[in-house]
């Protein structure tokens, strides 16, 4: 089986991730993550622990109208740890695409952060 681009459904997910990411604190605000998406020209923020620098969520812009403007949060004011999703599901480099495309699936994600032995490399959307 192929993905579009004759991508083989078999190949490690790096095949298919995109580099460019943006990752904030999650003591940043509602207003710098939207700055930051806009800056990278990307639709999520990672989040990361302040103070492990473990990352521990994702803001997509989706989350920032749902749960931030629809419900009249102050942009500057709340955090972005306050509406982001997690746990964050992550796979690692080698998962198949195949593999990521079930997790994405079953769990309703429209990102899916790749890791290398804990460290980020990408995000498969």
């Amino acid at each position: 089986m192929k993905l579009a681009g004759d991508i083989d459904l078999m190949a490690p997910v790096t095949q298919v991730l995109e580099q460019n990411l943006a990752i904030l604190d999650d003591s940043a605000c509602i207003n710098e993550a939207a700055k930051e998406m806009q800056r990278k020209g990307v639709s999520s923020v990672l989040v990361r622990n302040s103070k492990s620098g473990e990352l521990v969520g994702i803001v997509t812009e989706r989350d920032i109208i749902y749960r931030a403007v629809a419900r009249n949060l102050g942009m500057f004011k709340v955090n972005i740890g306050k509406i982001m999703s997690t746990p964050l599901i992550t796979v690692d480099k080698d998962t198949p695409c195949i593999e990521a495309i079930k997790i994405m699936r079953e769990k309703q994600l429209r990102r899916l952060p790749i890791l290398d032995h804990g460290s980020i490399l990408g995000v498969a959307t």
